[in-house]
């Protein structure tokens, strides 16, 4: 959109020199063109529906994105099972809670002894 029109739609196409659309580009989707009615006054739609096809083919060659009115609208299809590595932090804190507890047990018994405690005991 330009700024501080609502109605405007820059186009901004970088054609590199001797480019030309090899195919006739297929025609706008009646989504495309129905999008296109609501947002632009009538008489710049029968012009921006003839340039739409024009433009997503050149987007195409160089590698641009061209924004798309959203059709469906649906939750994606979930490619990773979440819940698998939410249980397997679980475990791996349970394994470090009770590796912690076995030192806490183990030094209070006496079997480990602690590097300096002794001394600064001693010293107070």
């Amino acid at each position: 959109m330009v700024p501080g029109n609502a109605q405007a739609i820059r186009v901004i196409v970088v054609a590199q020199h001797g480019a030309a659309i090899k195919a006739p580009p297929a025609p706008a989707s009646p989504a495309v063109a129905e999008r296109l009615r609501h947002l632009l006054p009538a008489t710049a739609v029968e012009a921006a529906i003839a340039l739409h096809p024009v433009i997503v083919q050149a987007a195409a060659e160089q590698r641009l994105t061209v924004c798309r009115p959203v059709v469906e609208a649906s939750y994606k299809a979930q490619k990773y099972d979440y819940m698998c590595g939410y249980i397997w932090m679980f475990i791996m804190q349970m394994i470090g809670l009770v590796i912690v507890i076995a030192f806490v047990r183990k030094v209070r018994r006496g079997e480990i002894r602690r590097r300096g405690v002794e001394e600064a005991e001693a010293g107070s």
